[in-house]
């Protein structure tokens, strides 16, 4: 365990920092923590389940740091958010070579029993023949994407167009045609485990705001130089609850200018694209986006002007459609 540099993000889900935005939510939260395993860092899985802090989605995020080489800051944007990992019994194997049993064997384990998912992390399968073309989800279930791995080597391509047509709506036992029936995986695992992992579940109180105390979201400035930490401030809000900077969800990286700024978007639910002091981390400038800027900034210039510029995809936040602007800024000439 690292004894220095100080963690920029809290790292066990103790009774004092339990939220009290209200009453209800601390005693609700209180209430699931007594039911959780929760004794810190590198605690496995569980049956019961158990507390992650950071958690699924950082800490620290894909995004990455910044670094300033003039001033020998480095500067991190994170996440405070738990989440629980709980495991379950795995189900017994379903037999035969239809669409459901494969979905049942590959699939529900991740994307549920129901169908249902735990969106937007972990998308929902209902309407997937609605969503996706045939060629698109053979290629998803045989790649993989994001958190999903791929299948090419589990599955043989007829029981993957088995998984399609099921997925797509059509009768899940309709049998494979020719010799498909016939075709077996050219490497299949063995599924020998005793338990499966029961998905990805945020630790939310009853209204879905994180269950601890604010910030939500961080950004923090590290003196490599000294291993300290020079500032650190609360990084996205949720609008809902006023202009207080509570910090929030975040997914992105910043970039750093010499001339003394901090660019930064990556925050989910206000869509802001933000500028801070570099040195000081005082907030100079913000903008509304069309969609959150989930992405790491740009700097460039033309004709001796200089830009930075945004991809506005969103796209995490359930409560309001994705994105498709990439959108440049510059001071006025």
């Amino acid at each position: 365990m690292p004894t220095a540099i100080a963690p920029f993000a809290r790292q066990r889900l103790t009774p004092d920092i339990v939220t009290r935005r209200t009453p209800a939510a601390h005693a609700a939260v209180t209430a699931q923590l007594a039911g959780l395993r929760n004794r810190g860092p590198f605690d496995p899985p569980s049956l019961q389940g158990t507390v992650l802090l950071p958690g699924m989605d950082g800490g620290a995020e894909w995004g990455g740091a910044a670094y300033d080489p003039e001033s020998g800051l480095l500067y991190v944007n994170a996440n405070e958010m738990a989440w629980t990992l709980r495991l379950k019994p795995r189900p017994a194997r379903a037999a035969g070579s239809s669409g459901a049993a494969l979905y049942a064997n590959h699939c529900a384990a991740c994307h549920g029993a129901d169908r249902a998912g735990d969106p937007p992390q972990v998308p929902g399968l209902r309407d997937v023949g609605a969503r996706l073309s045939a060629a698109q989800l053979e290629r998803q279930i045989t790649q993989g994407g994001g958190r999903m791995p791929g299948f090419a080597g589990t599955l043989s391509p007829a029981q993957v167009a088995t998984l399609v047509r099921d997925l797509r709506g059509h009768p899940s036992g309709a049998e494979p045609r020719g010799n498909e029936s016939d075709a077996t995986p050219p490497a299949a695992p063995a599924f020998d485990e005793p338990y499966v992992f029961d998905g990805y579940h945020r630790l939310l109180d009853p209204d879905g705001y994180p269950a601890l105390t604010p910030p939500w979201g961080t950004l923090s400035a590290l003196d490599v130089n000294t291993g300290r930490w020079v500032w650190r401030v609360p990084f996205g809000r949720y609008p809902e609850l006023g202009a207080t900077e509570t910090g929030s969800e975040n997914y992105g990286g910043a970039v750093v200018t010499r001339g003394g700024l901090l660019f930064i978007a990556a925050t989910v639910y206000d869509r802001r694209f933000r500028a801070y002091d570099k040195r000081s981390g005082r907030l100079l400038w913000s903008t509304e986006l069309p969609a959150a800027g989930l992405a790491t900034p740009a700097t460039y210039a033309v004709d001796g002007r200089q830009y930075v510029a945004i991809a506005a995809g969103g796209g995490k936040d359930r409560r309001r459609r994705p994105g498709g602007s990439v959108i440049a800024f510059a001071l006025p000439r």
